[in-house]
């Protein structure tokens, strides 16, 4: 059964961007990846906010591109005991959908490769992958390759797999194969 998804009322560009419902997700115990894979992100992407703070001893101004519903914000404010803004001064959202869109210098929304959009602005930290199917996945751990040199073995995988299930390894294994996920988490720096 896939994801259940709101549609947007106008989508410009024809995007598969879709927005989930988180929030009946939680309600409903509706565990599948990606709904697994976005909360996961999202408490990644407050932590981060939370370190990058702490190591600069300042709140950050922050810019999230596809923020969505601002899930992010909501995980640090409901998931961290501490004081808020020690760890965020301003915050911008931009998303796909035409209800959150705004003039944004840093992105062109005139389509192309994404890391070449990225890296106009932006220094890529790290690039990983959030959920996968599981057939990419077993093609890919099965090529002897350079793509899966620093993942996990098989028998970590299945170990993974008999405590937290297959939904749960989808997403845990993914990290390993952004080139082959159906999403990807990006950390960026700005230049």
């Amino acid at each position: 059964m896939s994801s259940i998804r709101r549609k947007l009322k106008v989508n410009e560009n024809d995007s598969k961007n879709t927005r989930m419902d988180l929030a009946s997700a939680g309600v409903l115990g509706n565990w599948r990846p990606d709904e697994l894979a976005h909360m996961s992100r999202f408490d990644k992407i407050a932590s981060l906010a939370i370190e990058e703070a702490k190591l600069l001893g300042r709140p950050l101004d922050t810019l999230e591109i596809g923020c969505g519903e601002c899930w992010s914000l909501r995980v640090l404010y409901k998931a961290y005991v501490i004081k808020k803004s020690d760890v965020i001064r301003s915050y911008y959202g931009y998303d796909i959908d035409p209800a959150c869109e705004l003039d944004n210098r840093f992105w062109s929304n005139g389509g192309g490769e994404l890391k070449e959009e990225l890296e106009r602005n932006f220094r890529i930290e790290a690039v990983t992958g959030t959920f996968i199917q599981m057939p990419k996945l077993k093609k890919a751990m099965s090529q002897v390759s350079e793509m899966n040199a620093g993942g996990w073995s098989i028998e970590q995988l299945m170990t993974l797999q008999e405590r937290f299930g297959k939904q749960f390894l989808r997403m845990a294994a993914a990290v390993f194969y952004p080139e082959i996920a159906n999403n990807c988490a990006w950390r960026l720096v700005k230049k």
